[in-house]
């Protein structure tokens, strides 16, 4: 499994994003995505420190992408100054396998 730092490059993409909790499940949009993590955009976000499951799939990738993860921070109103202000919250990965780590370090040296 790898581990990526919160800081790496980041590029814009929107696309569909299923976040599990233990007891839950909701899909969400991604504003951007790096090889460290994503932020998903959410009316509905979840808390600091919940323990996540993502499914993705990534442009030309026709399979199911899946990392284990992490909030990290949460923005619960838009922010007009921000890029992306929605609503949502900033997601790292923490531990995703060599393959998944791979696709996502070759979608983004593409961007």
């Amino acid at each position: 499994m790898e581990e990526f730092a919160a800081r790496d490059v980041r590029c814009d993409l929107q696309m569909p994003v299923q976040i599990a909790w233990a007891d839950d499940s909701k899909m969400a949009l991604t504003e951007n995505i790096s090889a460290g993590g994503l932020f998903a955009a959410t009316s509905s976000p979840g808390l600091v420190g919940d323990r996540v499951v993502l499914k993705f799939r990534l442009p030309d990738v026709h399979r199911w992408l899946v990392a284990e993860a992490e909030v990290r921070w949460v923005r619960v109103k838009p922010a007009a100054e921000v890029r992306h202000g929605a609503k949502g919250m900033g997601i790292m990965f923490t531990s995703v396998s060599l393959a998944v780590a791979t696709r996502l370090r070759e979608f983004i040296s593409t961007r």
